[in-house]
């Protein structure tokens, strides 16, 4: 697995990993690591176009994130601001994630 990234395969195996996803959006807050500047190398699912949806399916859980803002708070530093809507449990809320790349 390269740059920490969390696989999108849905097999036995992968299993853990996307429950891992499921559970660290949970957060009102978020720190995340890479090793390049894209989100989405980590969490492939996250939208990185700011007003883009994207849709995160494990059986359990049915989420959707919009993105809502970045913000550069340095060179290697960015501020995501997403909604998360669960579908199936139909709560809102906002996530802030801050994507360190080195």
């Amino acid at each position: 697995m390269q740059n920490a990234e969390i696989s999108q395969r849905r097999d036995a195996d992968e299993k853990i990993r996307q429950n891992r996803v499921r559970e660290l959006l949970r957060y009102d807050w978020v720190i995340m690591t890479g090793t390049v500047n894209d989100v989405t190398k980590v969490v492939p699912r996250l939208p990185r176009n700011i007003g883009s949806h994207s849709v995160y399916t494990d059986g359990v859980a049915e989420v959707t994130y919009k993105l809502l803002e970045i913000t550069q708070l340095s060179s290697k530093i960015s501020c995501y601001k997403y909604k998360a809507e669960d579908v199936i449990q139909h709560s809102i809320k906002k996530i802030v994630l801050v994507f360190y790349h080195w």
